[in-house]
């Protein structure tokens, strides 16, 4: 195998990309970019250049056709790029990836059968919020909880960003180990879907989103233009702005060296 480098990866997932939106095309789903890869297309039309992640929202009932593979065709993707979910066996997370099966990554600190095994791209559901924002808080918090154990559930021995979690997480992950990943990934889907997508006024990312900073109306994200994003263009909220300034504030402003996130912890190779 060769290892990949930053900009091998990153053109790997744009590849992926463009497959997930031809198959959305396809199977006349909605989706929308997100996140970091949302204020990619805004500020650099592509990747932020320190990071290298792509991130997609759905809206619940087509992300349910998804998850539920529902009278699906595949062409679009190829034979090269897979759709992994936790219902389908293939995840340990309570999302959607989709997988360049010719890759095969390392991660650093998560067990490797507890992880995709391949250069991905997320697609996270976008789920009805309550209109009352204390209600919104309450239910967020929920899920950040389950998160927590998801992520020490799956966390790997002896790796940790500082020393006291490499003391501690071992202890951690023997108390969670009665507890099934599976469990975890159910409970968090039961709990995004509490407020019916359909009937919400308000939408955001409940599962594994941002928190409640991602919360807008409904209508402000079903509103969707075209952003370019590398050599393409995907379909994006209109209201950008608004989403953009409640994650990040000024998000036209570049952070300094020290606040910038960097991607993931990987390394990649080409099998």
């Amino acid at each position: 195998m060769r290892e990949l480098t930053s900009q091998e990866i990153k053109k790997i997932e744009f590849g992926i990309l463009c497959k997930f939106a031809a198959f959305c095309e396809e199977n006349h789903l909605t989706y929308m970019l997100c996140g970091g890869t949302l204020l990619g297309a805004v500020r650099h039309q592509g990747f932020i250049p320190w990071d290298d992640d792509i991130d997609i929202l759905m809206p619940r009932p087509d992300y349910e056709k998804l998850l539920n593979e529902v009278n699906l065709k595949y062409q679009a993707l190829g034979l090269s790029v897979e759709m992994w979910h936790w219902k389908n066996g293939k995840l340990n997370y309570p999302f959607i990836k989709f997988i360049d099966n010719r890759t095969y990554i390392k991660e650093k600190y998560i067990q490797e059968k507890m992880d995709a095994r391949s250069i991905w791209i997320d697609v996270f559901p976008l789920d009805g919020n309550p209109d009352s924002l204390f209600k919104t808080k309450k239910l967020y918090k929920k899920t950040r909880l389950l998160r927590r154990l998801l992520m020490v559930r799956t966390a790997k021995v002896g790796e940790g960003k500082t020393f006291l979690k490499k003391v501690l997480k071992p202890i951690a992950i023997f108390l969670l180990k009665p507890v099934s990943v599976t469990w975890l990934c159910k409970e968090m889907d039961k709990l995004a879907k509490t407020y019916d997508y359909k009937k919400a006024t308000y939408a955001g990312g409940v599962l594994w989103g941002y928190g409640t900073c991602e919360r807008m109306k409904k209508t402000h994200y079903e509103k969707l233009g075209k952003l370019k994003f590398e050599k393409e263009y995907f379909y994006a909220p209109e209201a950008y702005d608004e989403y953009l300034s409640n994650l990040y504030g000024k998000y036209q402003e570049f952070p300094s060296v020290e606040e910038r996130e960097e991607g993931h912890s990987f390394q990649a190779y080409l099998k």
